[in-house]
């Protein structure tokens, strides 16, 4: 199979570079994934914001474009790999259009039972259930991500024109899907090194018709780019320069903290290699994580910290980092603080000494640890989804968390004593806002 698109959202040269695998790697799925970034670009560009105004703010250049595909391409793969050719065996992407066996359909009762709340009416198909699961994992998510970090809007789930372009992008993905994933699918981790190798070839021969720079010109040309600035080089100059900011001992704690994070953890080195979604990740979850116990955390501190990082950083290169952080500190700052105190007071009275002492921290049988997201919380009903497995409980008291400023979309980090039919909290690690489920899947 060549590549069968003529609008080059992204080359296979530039795929493999950024798909983190050696060319001798990459799959079938891969494959797929490649052609569905160019296949969502073409498509976006050419008939979905052909017709707005480049003033609108919904309104996305082909630059925008190509990153929205990337992203929800990213997803996708994820999602395949861990769902549809792990938990599931259904094996919706590659057979779309054939019917439930009677073996299949006991599959399907099991699993939309977890999946849907227990509505089998909402899958009766494999493109039902395929539909359900990509439009609620994977492009919703991609959609409010970008818009809100890359573009610094920030919109609601049922915004009308994000459901519009929900809708569009989910009838193009299961028709590709419906044509390649018979051809690709059916072996997802069947190499296709030949299958990219060819459509490198096809980009060699479009370079040719390209201006070219020699080596020595290109070599000289990185040293002055902005963007090849390295962080480190970055954050000593931000703390030579704006040291008002940083005067007190949570603010360098958190500088250091932050560049430990981006160091450490993620290996970014460079500017261009900072995304905001790297930011959110260190608030929604390594910041909750690293500052539960530290008595100095100040959010007016940490915001005049971030904002003067970003607005020098968006000097250097206009990444717009600021402009997206002030709308995250409208929104997701709020939630952080507000899952920070749940739980530090629920720690006060049931600390981890306390758990250690108590007999049931011995009884590792019946501990169990995990992720709980809240999905349904009323005065009479409390369910809680198990973010592995996937699974809906509503046999578990809460104790007195039931009691405090929890929202639906909170998660849970517990230790569980599932002892009896009713589990009971043996021990709170943390309380996450939703943003945070992204990062904890």
């Amino acid at each position: 199979m060549s590549q069968e698109y003529s609008k080059g959202y992204i080359s296979a040269k530039e795929f493999v570079n950024s798909w983190e695998k050696e060319i001798y790697e990459l799959t079938n799925l891969d494959y797929f994934i490649y052609l569905l970034i160019n296949n969502i670009g073409s498509l976006l560009e050419n008939d979905f914001f052909s017709d707005f105004d480049s003033s609108d703010h919904f309104y996305l250049n082909s630059e925008e474009i190509s990153a929205l595909s990337f992203n929800i391409g990213d997803s996708m793969q994820l999602f395949l790999e861990k769902n549809c050719f792990g938990s599931c065996n259904l094996g919706c992407p590659n057979k779309l259009k054939q019917p439930f066996t009677e073996k299949d359909d006991e599959i399907r009762i099991k699993f939309v039972s977890t999946e849907f709340d227990g509505l089998a009416a909402s899958c009766v198909s494999r493109e039902d259930c395929l539909y359900h699961d990509v439009m609620n994992y994977v492009v919703i998510d991609a959609l409010l991500d970008f818009y809100n970090y890359e573009m610094g809007i920030v919109l609601h789930e049922k915004d009308r024109r994000l459901n519009n372009l929900t809708h569009f992008l989910m009838a193009n993905i299961i028709n590709f899907t419906e044509v390649n994933g018979v051809k690709l699918l059916n072996s997802p981790n069947d190499l296709a090194t030949e299958l990219f190798q060819q459509d490198m070839q096809n980009d060699d021969v479009w370079e040719e018709v390209l201006p070219s720079i020699s080596e020595e010109d290109e070599d000289n040309s990185e040293g002055w780019r902005p963007e090849n600035k390295s962080i480190f080089e970055v954050f000593r100059d931000f703390e030579e320069e704006k040291n008002t900011v940083i005067d007190t001992a949570f603010s360098k704690k958190l500088l250091l903290q932050f560049r430990k994070f981006l160091d450490d953890y993620l290996e970014v080195n460079k500017l261009d290699e900072l995304e905001f979604e790297y930011i959110d990740e260190f608030f929604s979850l390594l910041f909750l994580q690293d500052f539960l116990m530290d008595e100095d955390v100040n959010f007016k501190e940490m915001e005049n910290l971030f904002k003067g990082l970003f607005q020098y950083i968006d000097q250097i290169v206009n990444i717009q980092l600021s402009v997206a952080f002030e709308s995250y500190v409208k929104n997701e700052f709020l939630e952080i603080k507000r899952t920070l105190q749940m739980t530090r007071k629920y720690n006060e009275t049931h600390t981890y000494l306390n758990f250690l002492l108590n007999d049931q921290s011995r009884d590792s049988n019946n501990l169990m640890d995990g992720y709980f997201e809240i999905t349904e919380l009323s005065a009479k009903s409390l369910v809680l989804r198990d973010v592995d497995n996937k699974t809906f409980h509503d046999n578990i008291d809460l104790g007195e968390i039931r009691n405090m400023n929890i929202k639906v979309g909170d998660i849970l980090h517990v230790q569980l004593n599932v002892k009896e039919p009713v589990w009971k909290i043996a021990y709170l690690e943390l309380i996450y806002p939703a943003a945070s489920k992204y990062f904890l899947y």
